[in-house]
């Protein structure tokens, strides 16, 4: 996440500034499988290295899979009056991903692709509607085993990275959508990367938020920040994770130590893990199977194929997981990419005392050219 060279450009193809619309599946939506029964069990595997495990979640390679969609349309609308469409999509082997879109299907699109672990929820409604607010269709969605997509036991998850990639291409073929604008932070940074690389005439502009490269890159990458690792060596014994309180109280103690210094606002997150919570068929699933995955490492991935493509990378200078240096290494890595780094933040979606910037930035670069 630091200072800016110009994205090159890429001619859009999109009714506004950069994402086309296809139709949508018009076939009859088949009924849907009944959910697997809940697994309360906690995850059965300690993670003893937590920075190599994130860089092998960032590492993902995708393939694309045929799809189609089941509707559950339960409009609402967001505090800024945006229009909240609920959508349900079928991604194979009877998993399903809950969508949310929220702004008017006319504006182009941003694909919001999350961290391991987060539900939809944590792209939160005030900053998904300022973007709305502003001319953007704002697509989030649980991503396996979190929030009310399938879910698998704990410590058996049963897809793969790849999947994950083909479930961001699920999401666009489901809304019909040709083109979008990705954006990706963290293991969603990586899930961004591979999508870009494997269906590029699927990605609009790619913007990348406290990420690593998929691909090698020429600078060694810095570890995390030893306050970070000193804190992840503490044993914390699992909650009861039928226990609501226990279960916010564990969500709220294992953000704390990725947060920026003075950004972390405990209320605010305490709301957001209760409402994570109430969400989730499975708590314990979502806090352990994202870094169980098999790594399926692109070693082969030139992230320099990506150059043409407008790339935006923003990176906090207060990340303890990823520091600045593995923001620096992947623009380098992309042609013309530009890279932000937002003062202060964390490994987090950047505190909402930098919406301002963070939505503005976001406008400029899926503007059209």
């Amino acid at each position: 996440m630091t200072a800016a060279s110009s994205a090159t450009g890429e001619e859009h193809h999109d009714h506004h500034e950069g994402a086309q619309q296809r139709q949508p599946d018009e076939r009859q939506p088949e009924p849907q499988a009944p959910p697997p029964p809940r697994d309360h069990r906690g995850p059965l595997e300690q993670r003893q290295d937590v920075g190599a495990t994130a860089r092998r979640v960032v590492a993902i390679v995708g393939h694309s899979l045929i799809l189609h969609r089941v509707v559950d349309d339960r409009g609402r609308r967001t505090p800024y009056g945006a229009h909240v469409t609920t959508t349900t999509v079928r991604v194979g082997a009877g998993a399903q991903l809950c969508v949310e879109t929220i702004g008017s299907p006319g504006d182009p699109t941003l694909l919001l692709i999350g961290a391991a672990t987060w539900s939809m929820d944590w792209w939160e409604d005030e900053l998904c509607g300022r973007l709305a607010d502003r001319g953007r269709l704002v697509v989030r969605y649980d991503n396996r085993d979190t929030g009310r997509s399938t879910t698998y036991p704990a410590g058996a998850p049963g897809y793969t990275g790849a999947d994950m990639v083909a479930d961001a291409v699920a999401v666009l073929d489901a809304l019909g959508i040709d083109r979008a604008h990705v954006v990706g932070l963290s293991m969603g940074g990586g899930i961004a990367q591979r999508l870009a690389l494997d269906h590029r005439d699927r990605v609009a502009t790619l913007a990348l938020m406290s990420t690593s490269p998929i691909g090698p890159v020429e600078s060694d990458l810095p570890d995390m920040a030893p306050e970070l690792r000193a804190a992840l060596a503490r044993e914390r014994p699992e909650p009861d994770w039928g226990d609501r309180g226990a279960v916010v109280e564990h969500i709220v103690e294992d953000n704390r130590p990725y947060a920026g210094p003075g950004n972390f606002d405990e209320p605010r997150v305490r709301a957001l893990a209760g409402r994570v919570f109430d969400r989730s068929n499975d708590i314990a699933a979502s806090l352990a199977n994202h870094f169980l995955l098999d790594s399926d490492e692109p070693g082969h991935a030139r992230l320099d194929e990506l150059g043409g493509l407008p790339t935006l990378v923003l990176h906090g200078t207060a990340d303890p997981l990823f520091p600045p240096g593995h923001g620096r290494a992947l623009a380098d890595a992309i042609p013309g990419a530009r890279l932000v780094e937002l003062e202060g933040v964390g490994h987090e979606l950047p505190p909402p005392s930098a919406w301002a910037l963070l939505v503005d930035t976001l406008i400029e670069h899926t503007a059209a050219p």
